[in-house]
């Protein structure tokens, strides 16, 4: 069993030099709550209050119990509608960072190690607006209105290069806005890489027949839409509940015609709304007509969306909906605030997910920190597409799921080269054991005898071995307090540097090596 040192743990920490190391931590956690506070959006904790639409998922239950995604550290616990399915239809993935139900895209397992896999940008170019888009905060944006990369021209010397893919996309801004730019990518990509599985990111701006099969005959075999229902009102689940509206969320057929709509897996005008297909709004539903155009063209049509807290219902309509077009399946994301745009998210009542990650880090995913109430909604709609069966693969992919490819790259290729760390098999972090204090003296004499190695630290007053040798500990010390330290690997331009960012509390009777690491 381990614990995460926070302001409380550290309350009860007994070892002072220990105590003084994990300090530093806790106030570095406290120092970038206070920064992100002081841009506009506060976390929930600190708010004293959750956001519309969340039922506060979460408080005084145990890490260790199941009722949890994952049992190390979790973050949320699943809802009482999801848990009898786990195991069953529902997976918990990747350290319970994901959850999925049915099919998945190959390009998600992949995405997890980050080996083989890459996404290319045409340009931040973009006719949609949405005020939770992350481009901003990408380290080399450049406008919305940025320059064209010469996309194929980078694949072509990652080529040169002896880059090998198993997964090759292309996204923006908006990609279609470069049509032939993105028909002669994926083209090209064939040619260079016959084996290699392709996918392109869209809003649905110019999906039409002629550029589907173009893409088509370009090879693609994945096309992503985002639905864009930020400014979308929808009846609650209390409306529907008194009979206000119909249970499938339906709005009039007058307020979903409009120019651009088509009657593509829509419900027949002379009937009503189906039960089984919903209408939505005009925009939407032309976005729905695109994907079940798509699906005439590129063998897998799905959808990537951020999940808005507020938005529970209408997510669960267009889960029916995209079930009925034909779709593929849909990636439920979590939202992310992008450290911009504060105004927007203040003004919809959301806040920031407290602890928003196991492993506070620069992350070089831009998609930000993680919206309270967005998790509990996505774990939601997994529940919901499991009682009503529907053929549609449902993913959630949490703001940390983005991450554990970066973590990988940067530690699991030079792990052999830190002979005191273990590679995580569950977060890919590196991980040391350590002792403080007074507690250094009899552990550096036991390890010295069973010649174990280790490295002293007279500067923190730590000895630092591996944890795999926790164990070894047990019967002459087995309520001695032991710091489980993460580290992550940073390429710098002074060399690698091997950066510690978190240390965990743990004894060696209670230390289980295969959980806990």
């Amino acid at each position: 069993m381990i614990r995460k040192i926070t302001a409380d743990v550290l309350d009860g920490v007994q070892n002072p030099s220990l105590r003084a190391y994990a300090e530093c931590y806790v106030d570095i956690e406290r120092s970038f709550a206070e920064s992100v506070a002081e841009l506009g959006l506060p976390f929930a904790d600190a708010a004293g209050a959750e956001p519309a639409g969340d039922e506060g998922a979460g408080s005084g239950a145990s890490a260790a119990n199941p009722q949890f995604m994952s049992e190390r550290d979790a973050v949320s616990p699943l809802p009482n509608e999801l848990r009898s399915y786990i195991n069953n239809s529902v997976e918990i993935l990747n350290d319970g960072k994901s959850l999925l139900r049915g099919w998945r895209s190959s390009a998600c397992a992949a995405c997890n190690v980050g080996i083989g896999t890459e996404t290319f940008i045409t340009s931040t170019r973009c006719p949609k607006r949405c005020f939770f888009c992350f481009n901003p905060n990408q380290a080399n944006f450049d406008g919305r209105d940025g320059v064209l990369h010469d996309v194929m021209g980078q694949l072509e010397e990652r080529h040169s290069q002896g880059v090998r893919y198993t997964h090759l996309a292309l996204t923006g801004g908006e990609p279609l806005l470069h049509k032939d730019q993105a028909v002669a990518f994926f083209k090209r990509a064939r040619e260079l890489y016959p084996n290699v599985h392709t996918r392109l990111y869209t809003s649905g701006f110019g999906a039409d027949e002629p550029t589907l099969e173009a893409l088509r005959d370009a090879g693609l075999n994945e096309i992503r839409f985002s639905v864009k229902t930020e400014d979308v009102s929808w009846p609650s689940a209390e409306a529907e509940a008194e009979g206000d509206v119909p249970a499938t969320g339906s709005v009039s057929q007058g307020e979903a015609a409009g120019e651009g709509a088509s009657a593509a897996g829509s419900p027949d005008a002379a009937n009503g709304p189906s039960p089984c297909a919903p209408m939505f709004p005009p925009a939407i539903e032309e976005t729905l007509a695109q994907m079940a155009l798509a699906t005439r063209y590129i063998p897998d049509v799905m959808v990537e969306m951020p999940v808005l807290p507020d938005q529970l219902e209408l997510m669960k309509a267009l889960l029916v909906r995209l079930d009925a077009i034909g779709a593929r399946g849909i990636n439920l994301l979590e939202l992310g605030y992008p450290f911009f745009n504060a105004d927007e998210f203040a003004r919809r009542g959301y806040l920031l997910k407290p602890s928003p990650y196991r492993v506070l880090y620069d992350y070089a995913y831009a998609g930000g920190l993680p919206v309270q109430g967005s998790e509990r909604a996505c774990l939601e709609l997994l529940a919901f597409a499991a009682q009503r069966d529907l053929k549609l693969g449902v993913h959630y992919c949490s703001m940390e799921n983005k991450h554990t490819g970066e973590v990988y790259l940067a530690n699991a290729p030079y792990a052999k080269q830190y002979p005191l760390y273990a590679l995580s098999p569950q977060d890919h972090f590196l991980k040391t054991a350590k002792v403080f204090g007074a507690d250094r003296a009899p552990v550096r004499q036991l390890l010295t005898t069973l010649r174990i190695p280790f490295q002293d630290d007279p500067e923190n007053d730590a000895l630092a071995f591996h944890p795999s040798n926790v164990a070894l500990l047990a019967s002459a010390f087995p309520n001695m307090e032991v710091a489980i330290a993460y580290a992550l690997r940073e390429q710098r331009e002074e060399g690698p540097v091997l950066r510690e960012l978190r240390v965990d509390l743990t004894t060696p009777a209670t230390f289980d090596a295969k959980a806990d690491l």
